[in-house]
């Protein structure tokens, strides 16, 4: 049942604090690419309306949730220094995974040569800044 704006409007704060998944290993059971998109499922677009690229998101079962879970972000290393960036499918001249990208991060820390070789494998996950799990590549 679909709440209208007045519903909605009367609604106050809750007590409960949300629950925060803990690191830990996570397997992948789907990969998405696709363009990225708000809650109502519409594409999300620049202010200049230009399309983004598509996002990689891992579908992954964590052991403490009985749903799966979405992870589109990664900790990384770039420039000695760890940073965390959402993981992007971006494709060279050549048709390939540029070489300097969160991806290709992602590709090298779990020894596979394409995106597909994660399905069904085991990643390791930390914390991003927020609190927020993210694949560990570094």
């Amino acid at each position: 049942m679909k709440m209208d704006i007045d519903e909605k409007l009367k609604i106050g704060i809750g007590t409960k604090e949300t629950e925060k998944l803990k690191p830990g290993k996570v397997q992948v059971v789907a990969i998405d690419i696709s363009p990225p998109k708000n809650k109502e499922g519409n594409i999300i677009k620049s202010t200049s309306g230009k399309e983004y690229d598509d996002k990689v998101t891992f579908i992954c079962k964590h052991p403490n949730k009985e749903e799966t879970i979405s992870i589109s972000q990664a900790k990384y290393e770039k420039n000695n220094k760890l940073t965390e960036a959402g993981i992007w499918f971006h494709q060279d001249e050549d048709g390939l995974i540029p070489k300097n990208s969160v991806l290709s991060s992602v590709l090298r820390y779990y020894k596979v040569n394409s995106i597909g070789d994660l399905k069904g494998k085991e990643l390791e996950t930390v914390t991003d800044d927020g609190g927020f799990l993210c694949i560990k590549a570094y």
